[in-house]
């Protein structure tokens, strides 16, 4: 079974900055983090920082589908836009990662820019999403 934490947002940083090769987020020391374990051992995180009170950027990582089910992803837009009350939301994604773009587009996101390089040799994908083309929270 995976267990949903948010009171501990440590752990779940450092492990999402080794899954994605990142030796900083910034504003981490102020992150906070939904993180999932399955018997005592991380399998995904949902991470927020650099907020600026119209703008937060979420970082994901999963090693269970699980993670990404309906309710865990509604939940996370439910925190950015009620609980941090941001009009946005920011994320970046290799170009490469198929998967991820497709589940980034599947939630409303769009496609706003390309930072080249940005991950060592590749291209990273700029998305953003507001509130209002959130297809989760609307349908």
């Amino acid at each position: 079974m995976v267990t949903l934490t948010v009171n501990d947002p440590k752990p779940f940083v450092t492990w999402l900055k080794n899954r994605l090769m990142l030796d900083k987020i910034q504003g981490e020391d102020a992150a906070q983090a939904y993180g999932f374990t399955k018997d005592g051992k991380i399998v995904g995180a949902f991470v927020f920082s650099e907020y600026t009170g119209h703008d937060v950027h979420m970082y994901c990582v999963s090693e269970n589908p699980k993670i990404f089910q309906r309710r865990y992803i509604k939940q996370m837009f439910d925190y950015c836009f009620t609980i941090m009350g941001v009009q946005r939301v920011s994320a970046l994604c290799n170009e490469s990662n198929i998967r991820s773009r497709k589940l980034i587009s599947g939630v409303g996101f769009k496609q706003e820019g390309r930072l080249r390089r940005y991950f060592g040799t590749e291209d990273a994908l700029v998305y953003g999403l507001l509130k209002e083309d959130m297809r989760l929270l609307h349908g």
